[in-house]
């Protein structure tokens, strides 16, 4: 089964698979605690069982695998970044804008503080998409 849409968990182990590259159970579980410790410091901890779990749903559902490093597993992302996050904005777009990209981004802009230089990449973008 391969489905698109990871869940919020597994895209934060997702996450720390793309950006740190094959990890044992051990590390993933580590860092994802280390993660939520800092957004929420009443947070309690995963255990290692439940990131194991995790992540062997992950293999079933094509998003991640994993190779022998001597007696352990380390597990690295299947999918790449692009795809998963293009797919997450597609879905946002037109769940929440209806397809409306203009509405989007105005709604993106307007709700941040964008700097001058943002601004300036964001045009450069555009411009380079109309080519």
């Amino acid at each position: 089964m391969h489905e698109t849409t990871p869940s919020e968990r597994e895209l934060q182990i997702l996450k720390i698979l793309w950006k740190s590259g094959p990890l044992t159970v051990r590390n993933v579980c580590d860092e994802l605690n280390r993660l939520e410790k800092e957004r929420d410091p009443a947070f309690s901890e995963l255990a290692y069982t439940s990131v194991l779990t995790l992540l062997q749903i992950m293999e079933r559902k094509g998003f991640a695998d994993h190779e022998q490093a001597g007696r352990s597993y380390r597990y690295y992302a299947k999918v790449e970044k692009p795809r998963i996050v293009g797919g997450l904005t597609e879905k946002f777009l037109a769940h929440v804008f209806d397809g409306a990209m203009d509405e989007m981004l105005a709604s993106l802009i307007g709700s941040q503080n964008v700097s001058s230089e943002e601004i300036k990449k964001l045009e450069k973008l555009l411009q380079e998409f109309q080519r």
